[in-house]
């Protein structure tokens, strides 16, 4: 007679309920939904880890099984909702994105030189403003016989998110701009995504759309 597997049980607040409804999984299937995240959400990869010594076909086949159960399939809804960002944590960080400037990482010596600095509070806090870091150092001796110095240097590249895009984005979300600008009774379509930050301000202190318009066609001809 098989072994009976432990049971696993799990609250679960449905969306419209008052109160938590209890979900049961075998051990096998608790293992297979936490393998499933571990595995970047593969159902195959999630089973092989679970039990390593199946073939790959057989794997792929009792995987499906598995992961068509109700309850595995609602876990995984679940997990994947509260990993999700809600529509304020995407504002949030669209607004951080707008205000974003490289001074958090940067620190300033008395003479005047600047580096960056990435271990303070303020940067660390920080970190997710950072669309890509480029460093190369550079190590070297000059001079000869005694009074050859050892020289090293780093250079440090570091590019944040777009603040112009995500001022844009965020100038749609609450209606500063629309698609289409009306001036003097008519409309004058504009491209947003030809617009500089400096121009997206200047439409929204109420310049006339006109004088923008011309400046956008007039780059344009100068390529």
């Amino acid at each position: 007679m098989p072994k009976k597997e432990k049971i696993v049980k799990v609250e679960r607040l449905e969306e419209g309920k008052d109160t938590p409804t209890i979900i049961e999984f075998t051990a096998t299937e608790w293992a297979l939904v936490n393998a499933y995240f571990d595995e970047n959400m593969n159902q195959t990869r999630a089973y092989l880890k679970v039990f390593p010594t199946t073939k790959y076909d057989s794997a792929r086949v009792d995987a499906s099984k598995y992961f068509a159960k109700s309850n595995i399939k609602g876990e995984i809804i679940h997990r994947l909702k509260q990993d999700a960002m809600s529509s304020f944590e995407v504002l949030k960080r669209m607004g951080d994105m707008a205000r974003a400037s490289h001074y958090p990482f940067i620190k300033i010596a008395q003479d005047g030189f600047v580096y960056f600095d990435f271990s303070n509070p303020e940067a660390i806090k920080n970190l997710h403003l950072i669309k890509k870091i480029k460093t190369k150092r550079e190590r070297r001796i000059e001079g000869v016989g005694e009074s050859a110095e050892e020289w090293e240097g780093e250079w440090v590249e570091v590019e944040l998110h777009d603040a112009a895009a995500a001022l844009r984005d965020l100038g749609k979300y609450h209606k500063l701009f629309t698609e289409r600008v009306e001036n003097s009774g008519y409309v004058l379509n504009i491209n947003w995504d030809d617009l500089t930050t400096e121009q997206m301000i200047r439409l929204r202190n109420g310049e006339d759309p006109d004088v923008i318009k011309k400046e956008i066609d007039e780059r344009k001809s100068s390529k």
